[in-house]
């Protein structure tokens, strides 16, 4: 009986583990989707800064008195 309730608290103890270790799966997933994420903001800030910037050259190739 004794042995019994110990694979039973121990089948548990694997269990719990594995669960553990399956949230802490889905942490680092959800951790890198956030870097994915924040590294694709990064590139669209970029871009829009080339845009505005092409923009300010534009206007000052059309308008030579125009300072940056």
């Amino acid at each position: 009986m004794a042995k019994e309730k110990q694979k039973v608290v121990e089948l548990e103890e694997k269990q719990k583990v594995v669960e553990l270790e399956e949230k802490q799966k889905a942490v680092e997933v959800a951790q890198q989707r956030e870097r994915e994420f924040e590294l694709e903001k990064l590139k669209i800030q970029l871009e829009m800064q080339k845009l505005s910037q092409t923009s300010v050259v534009n206007q000052q190739l059309e308008n030579p008195k125009l300072e940056l």
